[in-house]
């Protein structure tokens, strides 16, 4: 016989794991189960957003880092952004796994089961799982587990891959008090590449080669690219491989998910395309989605998918994405005109989706006017 709950929640990564820590703070009654396919935590990424320095955020007790600068560079120039305002931070999924189990261990009314892989979903009153783990019953189902690679391309014509080192250095080397958001950019016919880098200290570092690409490949296939990089800028110097991060993800609008559900399977995490279109972040977007959410059964309502609230961050971002896919040859100038152009606060604003209407017009004025113009009238 299958065991009711109110919620099951499908996955659980960024977004159920922030609904799970965000339900914990309120004296709700439904009983949540959380199914994981995973067997156990194991730190494979870091996420990494701004915050404004007096922001309230219930996660700081686990940010790994924080900076005051960010930098963008080609092969001619170097434009480094600093901010008073705003820092750029980043959480290890490590740490945020363990506070989030910690929290539901301590919730009665919350269970998570980990090496739970789902076999079939029977819909009809309420939803019947069936997994490996036997059989669950739920009023209502949300299914935050990330988009496959072969969804992926299936949905999106445009991609973020990258595959990163997490390293450590004898000599110090990095500048830790410097992101390097996009540096060494380059071209090709098909997108643009740069080195991402977080310095945690002097000797250690999170070093990624991304591209912004129309053309689709399995993320390890740059791993020569970053091999050849690290070799040039550390010249010669060993390092020594801590973490290897990879992925992904899809930019631009995602074509329309084919899996109808019933009212009650909500869709939340990255297949419901809550990742930005124009830059891959997703952290804070589903954390505000969670506190929502529980704000909505507080309130006696209904939790809804995940969606983007504004329509002119959802237009600039597919607007944008279109012309980095239409002009590849010109992706990096459009990039280092914008680090140039537009003000730091006012860049870190849009890119955080906080920004007024005077960003929004800097945003825009720092873009190439052309190819932006023209990129309205193409597919």
């Amino acid at each position: 016989m299958s065991k009711k709950f109110d919620i099951i929640i499908l996955g659980a990564g960024c977004a159920a794991l922030n609904f799970a820590m965000a339900y914990a703070q309120n004296n709700l009654k439904q009983s949540i189960l959380i199914l994981e396919q995973k067997n156990s935590y194991v730190h494979d990424r870091y996420w990494s957003f701004w915050l404004g320095r007096d922001q309230d955020f219930p996660h700081r007790d686990i940010l790994k880092a924080c900076w005051p600068r960010w930098s963008f560079s080609d092969c001619k120039n170097e434009v480094i952004h600093h901010s008073d305002a705003y820092e750029y931070v980043t959480i290890s999924s490590d740490d945020f796994y363990k506070k989030a189990q910690n929290i539901i261990q301590q919730d009665p009314r919350q269970n998570l089961t980990m090496g739970c892989t789902v076999q079939e979903i029977t819909q009809s009153g309420s939803s019947e799982i069936t997994t490996n783990k036997g059989a669950f019953q739920a009023d209502v189902i949300i299914d935050t587990r990330n988009i496959s690679n072969e969804s992926i391309q299936e949905r999106s014509s445009y991609y973020q891959i990258f595959y990163g080192y997490e390293i450590t250095v004898e000599d110090a080397f990095f500048d830790e008090k410097t992101v390097g958001l996009m540096d060494n950019l380059q071209t090709d016919k098909d997108g643009v590449s740069f080195i991402y880098t977080l310095p945690f200290s002097k000797t250690q570092a999170l070093v990624e080669y991304t591209a912004f690409t129309k053309s689709y490949c399995p993320p390890e296939e740059y791993e020569m690219h970053l091999k050849r990089y690290l070799d040039e800028k550390l010249k010669g110097v060993a390092y020594n491989i801590v973490h290897r991060e990879k992925a992904v993800l899809p930019m631009g609008a995602l074509k329309a998910n084919t899996m109808k559900y019933a009212q009650n399977y909500i869709h939340a995490g990255g297949s419901s395309g809550a990742l930005r279109e124009s830059s891959g972040y997703g952290f804070l977007r589903l954390h505000n989605w969670s506190i929502n959410a529980v704000q909505l059964l507080e309130s006696g309502g209904g939790i809804k998918p995940y969606q983007n609230k504004s329509r002119i961050n959802g237009f600039m971002d597919r607007h944008f994405v279109k012309t980095l896919k239409n002009n590849p040859a010109l992706s990096a100038q459009i990039f280092m005109c914008l680090a140039r152009r537009c003000k730091t606060d006012a860049f870190v604003r849009f890119m955080s989706e906080q920004h007024n209407f005077i960003d929004t017009l800097q945003i825009i004025w720092a873009v190439p006017k052309t190819q932006f113009l023209k990129a309205l009238f193409q597919k």
